[in-house]
């Protein structure tokens, strides 16, 4: 960690740009860390040292062979592997354990199967905006998502938590430096999180269940899945699929295509036809940028399975989350990182991830015995921190960029300019904040973190 680190003064390390291009790819545990000299062994990979040789591989191989079942024993191997990874999570001194809870599947999954215990009682805590907030929010999502998750709650037997005030200020975004010593990234959620760590400990508890990698194992599915049947040789079958998840499904024509031949598109064509966002570089330095945007999307390949693993590996969860027990020492614990869980789901065949229009099919099954009707079959998704004009307020971001501003270290990652401009920009109407939804939101955010975290650490970095 950086404070063990730049106390060893004779090590004489710098900033390292690579680094901070890394994050903003959303690669949060590249090789390369934020400083100069000092490099980082990735999730699942060893390394060796003899000799005057370095060697590193990845030792987790998974087997990708999908798993020859009836649907019956699908739904089994699914509930018990999630039953699994839940149970061996809830040793806890405190007989309280904490869930986040939403009104997606994942957390849902989490806390449903918490709730089955015998050995713990469970709390639950949901992030929701102010309960006179109107909107705007982009269409097809839910702004309130506590109505939800407390009929969830009473179902599976949670207590429950509504958390509606986390603002973002500087003195936040000090602390989160310190506690995570990594640049936060969704900063918004990561408030919103801050007050349902405190909210936990101050009933006691100590170990708080997420549903961080659901949508990247047990709950993975939808178009993407099409491109493995091509792949395979099966057109009769890629046909049938792609004609249901159009017809009968909510996709457009135009994403059935695209996710089918994605992996054999030229690179060209890739960038200039994959789904467009806000892209998080936005606020790097002109030297950086160039470099980071260009390679910011990953093509994917015709495996969906290779592709979860290196998003997985990539998203470093132990590092994200290790800040909640420095914070407020909570241990954040994800059932859906067990990797007998992960290991389970990359296995399971594409009719299982999308069959006839309905995607996931084998997950619907299966947390049919535990989960709210009304959470699986919600026709809006949950938007967290949907009031974000009441979270990020506009004169303490000028503070915070005030802040930030005079540091030399500072000014050679970020466009302070450019940051200064889109400040001096805010949004007024719905229109323009829906528009710009994806920069203040997001890009904003990290930038104002990354910059607090340089300038935390500057005065420690020769």
């Amino acid at each position: 960690m950086p404070s063990g680190l730049l106390a060893h003064r004779e090590l004489r390390m710098g900033w390292n740009p690579r680094g901070f291009q890394a994050a903003f790819r959303e690669e949060l545990a590249r090789p390369e860390t934020y400083f100069r000299g000092v490099m980082r062994l990735l999730p699942g990979h060893c390394l060796s040292f003899a000799g005057g040789q370095l060697d590193i591989r990845r030792w987790w191989q998974p087997n990708l062979t999908p798993l020859a079942m009836s649907d019956a024993d699908f739904v089994d191997g699914y509930r018990e592997v999630l039953d699994r990874a839940v149970e061996c999570r809830l040793a806890s001194p405190s007989p309280l354990v904490g869930c986040y809870l939403s009104s997606g599947w994942d957390s849902n999954a989490v806390a449903a199967t918490a709730g089955r215990s015998q050995a713990v009682k469970v709390a639950a805590f949901t992030s929701a905006p102010a309960k006179t907030f109107l909107g705007p929010i982009p269409k097809g999502y839910c702004a309130d998502e506590s109505l939800i998750a407390a009929s969830a709650a009473a179902l599976y037997g949670a207590q429950h938590k509504v958390i509606r005030q986390s603002p973002v200020t500087l003195e936040f975004l000090q602390a989160q430096a310190s506690a995570y010593q990594e640049p936060a990234r969704n900063i918004l959620n990561a408030a919103w999180g801050a007050e349902i760590h405190r909210a936990a400990a101050s009933r006691g508890i100590d170990v708080l269940l997420t549903g961080a990698l659901g949508n990247l194992t047990l709950n993975y599915g939808g178009l993407p899945v099409l491109a493995g049947w091509l792949a395979a040789g099966q057109f009769g079958e890629w046909s049938s699929q792609a004609f249901h998840a159009w017809i009968h499904g909510s996709a457009r024509l135009r994403g059935v295509v695209f996710n089918s031949v994605a992996p054999w598109l030229p690179a060209r064509v890739w960038r200039v036809a994959r789904p467009q966002g806000h892209s998080t570089a936005w606020f790097l330095h002109p030297d950086l940028r160039h470099a980071t945007t260009s390679a910011m999307h990953y093509q994917p390949s015709a495996s969906a399975g290779l592709d979860r693993i290196r998003m997985i590996t990539l998203l470093d969860h132990g590092m994200i989350t290790k800040g909640a027990i420095a914070e407020a020492k909570v241990d954040e614990r994800d059932p859906f990182s067990d990797r007998r869980l992960l290991e389970f789901s990359l296995r399971l065949p594409p009719s299982q991830l999308l069959n006839k229009g309905i995607s996931r099919p084998l997950a619907r099954r299966a947390l049919s015995d535990r989960v709210a009707p009304e959470v699986l079959n919600a026709s809006l998704k949950g938007l967290q921190s949907a009031d974000w004009q009441n979270r990020l307020n506009r004169d303490e971001v000028l503070r915070t960029l005030d802040a930030i501003s005079g540091d030399d270290h500072v000014a050679g990652i970020l466009d302070l300019r450019r940051i200064r401009t889109v400040v001096d920009r805010w949004p007024v109407t719905d229109r323009e904040a829906l528009h710009h939804w994806g920069v203040y939101t997001g890009s904003l955010p990290i930038a104002l973190a990354t910059g607090v975290f340089i300038k935390h650490y500057s005065a420690l970095v020769s």
